[in-house]
């Protein structure tokens, strides 16, 4: 005991408030008494304290080991290290986003894909695995494989191309397997991005706005040691003079009244101007859809590229010049940039949400036409045939009667792996997008300010047009946004996931090289762990509004009939009612039927509702012994500081 006594002695006399001469005094007796006694110590444990700094040290070598390994970890470190943690945050988000996709795709390609290829029909089969004969002489045309038809319609990339037998193979149960592979696409994100909240939440110090000696924090912990670069280092420096002002004069700001109708004026123009932008999206949109459905009843050779891929470039278009235009707005309502920011954050996202339920109304009221089309030719068909058996009509009527099935045939398209198409275009068209939008307004701006500084009317880098900054709030949302397509068009699109994980890996490098070209340093640099749980928040709203339209063509859409592991079924949730009465036992059966009565839901949703009342309950009363406990802790600091100072004026 005595000898772990000196030890920390020794590493705690730096911090005492003596002088130099008793220090030095101190640590010479103190390491005279280790010398004299320390070597008498038991193997044993000068064996144990060897193993342990060995372990230590292992375990160091082990941890640097791992970082080399882990995609892009070098890389972020790098981007860290000249632009701050803020910046990072994207690339360590798109790198999450990246580990789910895998996941997603690797159930998809498993129990979905795979088996299909191996012991589903081959492709030329049945119909619904074969091109028809009028697509065969340009089935594989540029445009067409642009347009992902001819041999990608009729593939595994899409719904339509899966058989609907019961099962395949040995017995393997493909519908049932599709059905629950796209139910567990969406719980497998849910408990990825709760887990991830929750991990960031016990990660945080809980610290509130009204915390003792704010400005010893601002000046001793502000400062971010990650960052490298003298640049990056000198805006630091700005952003914590800005944070200390905004602290001496915050409640000044909170009582000035000046101008207080022209700002409130100014604000409700922006939020009309807003609206204005949201709903002439949504109109465009649902014009350009609507539009495509007179297109598709033309022949494809008259069509200009612009009308084929309409949709597609309408829905990028919007997504990457909007945003500018809130941002132009954002500047007009006078707010606190941290405010200013939430804003800019929210529309964006109510953007993005509008585009993608736009689209996707807009796709299922071309459905609903197909699917009346079709079922007029049924009906027709049905009419004909019923006359040509009872002998009403001549012979040539069955001619007729063979025609319009065909006809009916055609017409009848399959509705989900339009829906897919749609998707799988719209990922491809907002990754093109997004390169020649970085060629364009990053690297080709920086080449002219670069080049033509020296020979301009005014210096073009630090005024217009400058260097371009890398937008973190309006990246991570691109990645939302995009994340959210991917969960939308999943379950039409099996594959879509796949091409995702290739899309991330591509904005991983597209990003990061343009970071490192043509982006400088931000002006204002924040830590970027208070923004972590608002962007999985966000992420976990667009999951949640991402798996409505596909929940709803689960249990309100009749499913196409000529394509598709669920043709022939009512609904598509009807496969687990159908698996319930064949597999399970009559016992199991009535018992499910019973817990999914009124009797049973009705007091388990009640008891879930008092659990969540006990358990916010809890957390109230968490919080409220949190506060003490940080009011005990401040009188102990203050107490403990007193009693410091008058040890010091003693001696």
């Amino acid at each position: 005991e005595n000898i772990q006594r000196q030890k920390e002695i020794i590493a705690s006399i730096r911090k005492q408030p003596w002088r130099m001469k008793k220090k030095l005094k101190t640590l010479r007796v103190a390491q005279e008494y280790l010398n004299k006694y320390e070597g008498r110590l038991s193997k044993g444990k000068g064996y144990k304290e060897t193993f342990t700094r060995a372990f230590k040290k292992i375990k160091r070598e082990l941890s640097n080991f791992i970082s080399i390994i882990i995609p892009w970890e070098t890389r972020i470190k790098t981007i860290e290290s000249y632009f701050g943690s803020v910046v990072a945050s994207y690339f360590l988000f798109l790198r999450w986003l990246f580990w789910i996709n895998i996941v997603l795709t690797i159930f998809t390609m498993a129990f979905v894909i795979i088996p299909e290829l191996v012991a589903g029909y081959p492709y030329g089969a049945i119909p619904r695995k074969t091109v028809p004969k009028d697509e065969l002489h340009r089935a594989a045309h540029i445009g067409t494989v642009w347009d992902f038809g001819g041999y990608l319609q009729y593939s595994v990339l899409f719904y339509g191309y899966y058989g609907n037998a019961k099962s395949i193979g040995s017995g393997y149960q493909l519908p049932l397997a599709y059905f629950l592979v796209g139910i567990i696409t969406f719980v497998y994100s849910f408990a990825v991005i709760l887990r991830q909240m929750a991990k960031n939440s016990r990660m945080s110090k809980m610290s509130t706005s009204d915390d003792q000696f704010q400005f010893c924090w601002k000046v001793f912990c502000g400062w971010d040691y990650l960052i490298g670069n003298s640049e990056t280092a000198d805006n630091k420096v700005a952003a914590i003079t800005t944070g200390l002002r905004e602290a001496i004069l915050e409640e000044e700001e909170k009582n000035k009244d000046e101008q207080r109708y022209i700002t409130i004026s100014l604000r409700l123009l922006a939020n009309v101007l807003v609206t204005i932008l949201l709903a002439g999206s949504g109109y465009a949109i649902q014009l350009v859809v609507e539009r495509s459905e007179q297109f598709e009843k033309m022949d494809p050779s008259k069509l200009s590229w612009w009308e084929q891929n309409e949709v597609s470039m309408v829905v990028s278009i919007i997504t990457m010049v909007f945003p500018v235009f809130f941002d132009l707005i954002g500047e007009m309502e006078k707010y606190h940039p941290r405010v200013m920011l939430r804003w800019s954050l929210a529309r964006v996202m109510v953007l993005n949400l509008g585009n993608l339920y736009t689209l996707m109304i807009a796709l299922f009221k071309k459905v609903n036409n197909l699917a009346d089309e079709a079922r007029k030719a049924r009906e027709a068909l049905q009419a004909l045939e019923a006359a040509a058996y009872n002998n009403t009509l001549v012979a040539q009527n069955a001619t007729a009667a063979s025609l319009i099935r065909e006809a009916a045939g055609i017409k009848e398209q399959c509705w989900e792996t339009i829906v897919g198409q749609e998707m799988f275009k719209l990922s491809v068209f907002d990754m093109i997008a997004t390169v020649v939008t970085t060629f364009i307004l990053e690297f080709l701006r920086g080449l002219f300010v670069r080049f033509a500084n020296y020979c301009w009317c005014w210096d073009l880098e630090t005024g217009f047009p400058g260097y371009a900054e890398f937008g973190v709030a309006d990246n991570v949302l691109h990645l939302i946004y995009n994340q959210g397509m991917i969960w939308m068009g999943a379950f039409f699109a099996p594959s879509l996931p796949a091409l995702n994980v290739l899309k991330l890996i591509g904005l991983m490098y597209l990003r990061s090289w343009a970071v490192m070209m043509c982006n400088i340093p931000h002006e204002r640099v924040f830590r970027a762990s208070r923004s972590n749980n608002f962007y999985l928040v966000l992420l976990l709203i667009m999951l949640f509004l991402s798996m409505l339209p596909t929940g709803y063509v689960m249990v309100s859409i009749e499913p196409s009939r000529n394509c598709g592991p669920f043709s022939g079924k009512e609904r598509i949730f009807d496969i687990i009612s159908d698996t319930v009465n064949e597999k399970f036992p009559p016992w199991m059966r009535s018992v499910m039927a019973y817990l999914s009565t009124a009797g049973v839901m009705i007091p388990l949703f009640m008891l879930l509702i008092m659990a969540i009342y006990y358990l916010q309950s809890l957390l109230k009363s968490y919080k409220e012994a949190n506060n003490d406990l940080r009011i005990q802790l401040q009188y102990v600091r203050i107490l403990y500081n007193t009693l410091n100072n008058t040890q010091v004026l003693n001696r």
